[in-house]
Parts: structure tokens; sequence; C-alpha cells
């Protein structure tokens, strides 16, 4: 577990995914290249394959929320099978993220 930080604050947690032979990796890499062929720009961060836990809206507990944070570490290794990828948009808005589903692809 881990989290992505704004001015060394987590700002979103998240569980970090084990991609066999780095197909994740490998797919994030030509979906990015396929999007800056038709005018993306490409993000300066690293992909980080992961699922999204939550967001941190409070600096309350912040250095509780980061010693767990820290020293958690998920109990079982659990294999999962993707078979879609589904392309949200994200709105961040004052009472919480709104998700669109913009594109739903079936993997073979």
């Amino acid at each position: 577990m881990g989290a992505f930080q704004k001015n060394h604050t987590p700002t979103i947690i998240w569980a970090g995914l084990k991609n066999k032979e780095n197909k994740l990796d490998q797919l994030a890499y030509l979906l990015e290249k396929s999007l800056e062929e038709i005018g993306f720009q490409k993000t300066p961060q690293r992909f980080q394959s992961h699922i999204t836990i939550g967001r941190v809206r409070s600096d309350s507990n912040i250095a509780r929320l980061s010693e767990v944070i820290s020293e958690y570490t998920f109990p079982l290794h659990k294999l999962q099978t993707i078979d879609t990828i589904t392309l949200f948009k994200s709105t961040l808005t004052p009472s919480g993220p709104i998700y669109n589903v913009l594109k739903t692809i079936p993997l073979r």
C-alpha cells in the first residue's frame, strides 16, 4: 500500500499491483504512445499500476495516516484476470469526485 503525495502529504491512497510479465506496464506504454499520437501530452509521472483505495480530504491525523500507509501490507497475494478496460472521466468537486464512464473495451 502506498500514497501519491503532494508537498510530502498523502493525497491518494493506493494498493500496488504486481503484474506478471509486466503486461500492465506494456499496456500503459502502448496506450500512452497512442494517445500522444493523437495529441495528448505525456504525463511526467512514471506509470504505477495500482487500485485507488481513497482520496485524502483532510489534514486531520495525517501523521497517523502516513504511518499506517507505510506499515500496512496486504496479507495475501490475489490473482486477478482482467478482461475489460474502462476509461473514466474523473471530475473533482467539493463534495467528492464524480466518475463518468467514457468507454469500455473488452480484452481478448
